[in-house]
C-alpha cells in the first residue's frame, strides 16, 4: 500500500483549539467513545504531532493566551 501523505491547514487559533480537545480524550473517554485502539492511536499522534509544532502550550500564561484564542474564534465565526 502507497502511504498517503496529507496536508491539512488551519489557523494557529484553529490549531491551539484542536490541541486542547484533544488533550482532553483521556483514555478512558476514548474508550466510552468508542473508539478502537488504532483510532485512539491516531488521536494521539495528531495531539503530538500539534504539541510539537505549538510551543506556546508550555508557556506560564497559556491559559491566559488560549481564553483569548477562543474569544478570537468566536468573534470570528461566520
Amino acid at each position: 500500500m502507497t502511504a498517503l501523505h496529507l496536508t491539512l491547514t488551519m489557523t494557529r487559533d484553529e490549531a491551539e483549539v484542536l490541541f486542547e480537545a484533544l488533550v482532553k480524550l483521556t483514555p478512558e473517554a476514548l474508550q466510552a467513545s468508542g473508539l478502537d485502539q488504532v483510532e485512539a492511536q491516531a488521536l494521539y499522534d495528531l495531539e503530538a504531532e500539534l504539541e510539537r509544532r505549538l510551543p506556546d502550550t508550555l508557556a506560564e500564561d497559556y491559559d491566559t493566551r488560549l481564553a483569548a484564542t477562543k474569544t478570537r474564534l468566536l468573534e470570528n465565526k461566520p
